[in-house]
């Protein structure tokens, strides 16, 4: 090959580099976006022990800026219609406990898949409960949590699978009952169990439980 092709070649591989670079600058002195998810934290007014974040109807859904994360409870409850949980997506932690309950159309818990630790010093708030969501299939977004307190998942009709907890290793007390589809429980990683309630039974009083 000749030295002057070589040098076409060259010279065409740098523009070609040069040319993808340039599609990363901002034009005009603009800065970049920033990352979708930036440190933001929730924390209510602190008129309660323990605050709660809720979530109780479509505006909501919409109004909810993207939180890393919630100081307190998180309870997403009673919303009618189509909804997801994409809106939750920043989130990592929650330093209370989780619920979700009551929500009739909503189908899965993707975009809870950021969140890893549930859960603080108070026992009475290291749980989540997953209650009466009639269309609910599957609780794959749940699948970053490799511990927890309590866990109750009962009364989704729909629920078929329990496999989107595959990473919980750890859990004090599982309650799972009423879930008329259930027929994979698939807690494949699961190596310390305190109690374990599987089938019709209800969960055990605890008058120090939150809800």
């Amino acid at each position: 090959m000749g030295t002057a092709k070589r040098e076409y070649i060259v010279i065409a591989v740098l523009l070609t580099v040069a040319a993808g670079c340039a599609n990363d600058v901002v034009s005009d002195g603009e800065e970049s976006a920033p990352e979708e998810c930036p440190e933001l934290v929730w924390q209510g007014p602190g008129d309660s022990f323990i605050e709660t974040l809720e979530v109780r109807s479509p505006a909501d859904v919409e109004s909810i800026p993207l939180y890393t994360r919630v100081e307190g409870n998180l309870v997403v409850e009673g919303v009618e219609g189509q909804v997801d949980l994409d809106f939750l997506r920043c989130i990592r932690q929650v330093t209370g406990g989780g619920r979700i309950k009551d929500n009739p159309d909503l189908v899965s818990l993707t975009g809870l898949e950021a969140l890893v630790e549930i859960g603080g010093e108070d026992p009475s708030y290291n749980f989540v409960a997953v209650l009466d969501n009639d269309s609910l299939q599957n609780v794959e977004g749940l699948m970053s949590i490799e511990s927890i307190g309590a866990l109750s998942v009962e009364r989704n009709a729909s629920l078929t699978s329990l496999e989107g907890l595959g990473s919980l290793r750890s859990v004090d007390l599982i309650t799972i009952g009423d879930n008329d589809s259930l027929s994979v429980i698939g807690l494949r990683s699961l190596e310390s169990v305190g109690e374990l309630y599987i089938g019709g039974l209800e969960c055990p009083s605890d008058p120090s439980s939150p809800w």
